[in-house]
């Protein structure tokens, strides 16, 4: 799987770097970031034997506040989530298809987001984040439809609400052996959910999980691979 509209194999250099790094042998997780981690709490909470260590990234866990109006607001037809949810209206919004290749490289290389990758991640991205349609044009290989719909499925989990999938157990798993990196720019999570987080993960609060503050932004494994997988092995 992946994440943030991005095929799981555009985080390849982030997993080749752990990888020369030495990382395996030992039960854990995949590529920790956004809702990936997210979803190894759930199946940690269910089979906490399977992981030997659960590291979360900036992952979509918020304070119950925030859950409560999100679950809420799961219940309202597709067609309003998809004028007022701003991730969904932006995953709807964006362009999906070019006439070449080379277009939609262009495309990309002049955004303000990929200008800020390496070329090692935007090689990664053109192999595998587009993909050659039957007609020919160039479209996205996980598309805006399915970002979208990712979006809007996100477990947002409360004790009296629940979640629109379902009890997942995402908020479950604090006895587990983990670490938490939250960004200080908090360009996704914000302090209530990280107060949040730690008094309910963290080992002050009686949890299993580190809590460890990063310098970068949300889209970290992406900007800067080998730092982050650098950190990431620090703590498995």
């Amino acid at each position: 799987m992946g994440a943030n509209g991005f095929p799981a194999k555009v985080y390849s250099p982030m997993m080749t770097h752990l990888q020369d790094l030495a990382i395996g042998g030992t039960p854990n997780n995949p590529p920790p970031h956004a809702p990936t981690p997210a979803l190894m709490c759930c199946a940690a909470s269910a089979a906490p034997e399977v992981f030997s260590k659960v590291v979360i990234v900036d992952s979509p866990m918020f304070n119950p506040l925030k859950r409560a109006v999100f679950a809420l607001g799961s219940n309202l037809p597709d067609a309003v989530i998809d004028r007022v949810h701003p991730l969904v209206k932006g995953a709807l919004a964006k362009r999906h298809e070019w006439g070449s290749m080379e277009e939609a490289e262009e495309y990309y290389r002049g955004r303000r987001l990929y200008q800020k990758f390496p070329e090692e991640t935007i090689k990664a991205f053109l192999e595998h984040g587009l993909v050659e349609r039957e007609d020919g044009k160039i479209g996205l290989r996980f598309s805006h439809l399915s970002e979208a719909c990712m979006y809007k499925t996100t477990p947002f989990e409360t004790p009296i609400l629940g979640s629109k999938n379902g009890y997942m157990g995402q908020y479950d798993a604090r006895g587990q052996n983990g670490v938490f990196l939250t960004s200080r720019k908090m360009d996704f999570l914000d302090a209530r959910d990280v107060e949040f987080l730690k008094s309910t993960f963290g080992r002050e609060g009686g949890g299993g999980f580190e809590f460890e503050e990063f310098d970068e932004g949300h889209f970290w494994p992406l900007i800067d691979p080998k730092g982050f997988a650098e950190v990431v092995a620090k703590h498995c």
